[in-house]
């Protein structure tokens, strides 16, 4: 009996209250992976960041880690964003400060010390943001490779203009919250019908349209490139926000449609709605939008 409870015992796992998603550990600056040539490590120059779930980490012998990048420019303005599903943020090392998730390693928490931890997640919102990041790099939907073929305009749209404040273009895609795509017809094949909604923050547009955009500002829009109407829409004249941006978002789907293939989108709608409006049915009918989706290996990698 003594021996099987000392067997017990030893296999018992010291908990870690301490240890929780988004803790950063500058002092670990490798992590194991299996490439081509066999197992190997990584780099981290950085340090790793935890994305195991804390309850996790408490009671568990292993936990997972990813490198600690600092991004800047196009990246940084992405990741910031949610247009992209590669990195989650952890505003406690820094607003730059991301965590890269296309290496994830799994490290006995042993290796992991107390007095190095420094807590990349300092609220419950933050908490809750990295998790939500974390959640949507793995629970992400798989656009089929037509769909994905033909929304390649839209992307390079983003990819050219994010992160530019100093471009209309970019400063109006700024504004736009997240990208939700449904397909009317489903998703068991080609062609589809699909419907884009550009979602904006409560109050960043007038969706009050109560008297009706100006039919002469209709007019105006019709044929006009995108850089014009972002360069109008530039100008903050609240009551013409609305029409402008619908015409803006329309011409970036133009391109789509001018150069993708009729046999996989039969046709795509476009509208635009306010978080604070858009209904929990019209979420579960749809699915977010970020560059990795509309990404070759060598950008979503």
């Amino acid at each position: 009996m003594r021996g099987n409870e000392s067997a017990e015992d030893a296999s018992v796992v010291p908990e870690t209250p301490w240890l929780g998603q988004g803790d950063v550990f500058d002092g670990v600056k490798q992590i194991p992976v299996l490439d081509s040539s066999g197992p190997t490590v990584a780099s981290a120059p950085l340090g790793v960041a935890v994305v195991s779930q804390t309850c996790d980490n408490i009671r568990g012998a292993f936990v997972q880690v990813a490198p600690v990048v600092r991004l800047t420019g196009n990246e940084l303005s992405n990741a910031a964003s949610g247009r992209t599903a590669r990195y989650a943020p952890i505003p406690g090392v820094g607003d730059d400060a991301y965590i890269e998730l296309s290496k994830i390693a799994t490290v006995d928490k042993s290796r992991l010390r107390e007095d190095q931890r420094v807590p990349g997640v300092q609220s419950l919102t933050q908490a809750r943001e990295l998790a939500m990041a974390l959640a949507r790099r793995f629970g992400r939907f798989a656009f089929p490779d037509e769909v994905v073929e033909w929304l390649t305009p839209l992307r390079r749209v983003a990819q050219k203009k994010a992160g530019r404040p100093e471009s209309p273009e970019g400063a109006a895609l700024s504004r736009v919250r997240q990208i939700r795509v449904r397909s009317e017809s489903g998703w068991s094949g080609a062609p589809y019908t699909l419907g884009l909604t550009f979602l904006f923050d409560e109050g960043e547009l007038p969706f009050d349209f109560g008297s009706g955009p100006d039919a002469s500002l209709r007019a105006w829009t019709a044929g006009r490139p995108a850089a014009e109407l972002a360069a109008r829409l530039a100008r903050g004249v609240v009551a013409e926000q609305a029409t402008l941006f619908q015409a803006l978002c329309e011409q970036w789907v133009d391109a789509c449609r001018r150069s993708g293939d009729e046999r996989a989108v039969a046709e795509c709608s476009v509208d635009l709605a306010s978080a604070d409006e858009y209904t929990l049915a019209s979420f579960w009918a749809s699915e977010a939008l970020d560059l990795d989706h509309l990404s070759g290996p060598t950008l979503a990698s």
